[in-house]
């Protein structure tokens, strides 16, 4: 799995036509597999665009970019292994550890290229709050991210999500319960006294 921020300039920021590319709305749904919308009042997915794009003209102090695109590609072989649930739950994961699980945000798994991949449409204003929250060093927080936290129902999930890191970071990787981590580093000291 490798995550990665679609950079949009303060000028170029249309959060109704990011959500609407991510709806995949102008290619009659020929590569949508699923969508959905998260943190908004409203239920339906048209609505809730409606409502971020309100949340966000309330808010007239910042001059930044106030909408944040997040894809998520897979790789080919793990299509058939993850159900919608998964991708919900990697969604809402990718939120918590951005600090945007409060904040409104359209979601979307395509499937026009050989990676499956998953569009997240996040806005950067509070809904209640109305302040801007910009994740700061995100690259760092989507690695963690990247280390899924899975229930026992999504065994070949879990799988996956294990092989990644495997890749990733080699064999220093580790099974806690639910989480794949790091493995923690030796102490200095017990490297030295492995030594003697």
């Amino acid at each position: 799995m490798i995550s990665k921020r679609i950079g949009i300039a303060p000028q170029n920021d249309n959060y109704a036509r990011l959500a609407n590319y991510v709806a995949d709305a102008g290619d009659k749904g020929e590569k949508l597999l699923l969508r959905w919308s998260a943190g908004c009042a409203e239920e339906g997915y048209a609505e809730g665009i409606a409502e971020v794009v309100e949340t966000q003209d309330l808010n007239t102090r910042t001059a930044q970019c106030k909408t944040y695109h997040l894809i998520v590609s897979f790789r080919p072989q793990d299509e058939s292994k993850l159900a919608p649930e998964a991708f919900r739950e990697i969604e809402e994961r990718f939120a918590g550890v951005l600090g945007l699980a409060e904040h409104q945000r359209h979601c979307a798994v395509h499937k026009n290229t050989g990676n499956l991949h998953l569009h997240i449409a996040y806005n950067l204003i509070h809904p209640e709050r109305l302040t801007m929250m910009e994740p700061f060093r995100d690259y760092h927080k989507r690695d963690q991210g990247s280390e899924l936290f899975y229930s026992s129902e999504h065994e070949a999930a879990k799988k996956t999500a294990l092989l990644y890191a495997q890749a990733k970071w080699g064999k220093a990787v580790a099974l806690d319960g639910n989480r794949i981590a790091r493995k923690p580093e030796p102490a200095k000291d017990q490297v030295k006294g492995m030594e003697r």
